[in-house]
């Protein structure tokens, strides 16, 4: 996988990390599939749960597959996979 700051949405919207799921969602045509997932981190003083959201893009054999992941509502990031199908 290759990471990015930078992904063009199918619709032709360009988002990037840092941004807020909301504005990621208005922006950008819904992903192939997405999951939702609470995970626990360690932080300075004690273990924090945070939700992190993963949004897939299969845009067909002929583009790769990308993964937006948030983290509580924020783009943290932006990978590409293999070609899609």
């Amino acid at each position: 996988n290759t990471t990015q700051d930078q992904f063009r949405c199918p619709n032709g919207a360009l988002v990037s990390v840092n941004e807020r799921l909301t504005s990621v969602m208005m922006r950008c045509d819904p992903p192939t599939m997405s999951t939702k997932r609470m995970v626990t981190v360690e932080s300075f003083d004690a273990p924090v749960t945070i939700e992190v959201e993963e949004w897939v893009y299969n845009m067909g054999s002929t583009s790769f597959v990308y993964f937006l992941i948030f983290n509580n509502g924020i783009l943290k990031r932006i990978e590409s996979g293999a070609y899609g199908n």
